[in-house]
């Protein structure tokens, strides 16, 4: 597994960007991605990752196909999940409006006796 990254067209797919990479770190582990767009060239990329040693968290990033990434990735979830217990495919992002979003995903956090289980969230981003 390697680092992921997200391509865009602006012309109804006849010609692509070059890759761009959207998780921060190198590492050789699991990059779980979704993406969902927004306000008009603007989309949102997320990602479940154990890039971190303390377990699985999701991470988001707005990016626009005329400014690039609009902040730093931030961590959604609160918890992390245990990284011996796979946390599936479970990732999802879906639009309340332009800027808020529901994310969900799947984790064995210690709260929960790191039974795996599915979270969500709603999150607000403001774009600059």
């Amino acid at each position: 597994m390697t680092p992921a990254g997200v391509a865009f067209s602006t012309d109804h797919g006849k010609h692509w960007s070059p890759a761009i990479q959207a998780t921060p770190d190198q590492l050789n582990v699991p990059h779980i991605m979704a993406v969902t767009g927004g306000p008009s060239g603007t989309a949102y990329v997320g990602w479940l990752s154990d890039s971190d040693p303390r377990g699985y968290a999701v991470y988001l990033r707005p990016f626009s196909v005329t400014k690039g990434w609009l902040s730093a990735p931030f961590q959604v979830s609160t918890d992390f999940g245990d990284p011996s217990v796979w946390p599936g495919d479970t990732f999802g992002l879906s639009n309340f409006s332009a800027t808020d979003l529901s994310v969900s995903w799947g984790g064995a956090v210690p709260a929960n006796g790191k039974k795996s289980d599915i979270f969500a969230t709603r999150v607000t981003v403001q774009l600059r």
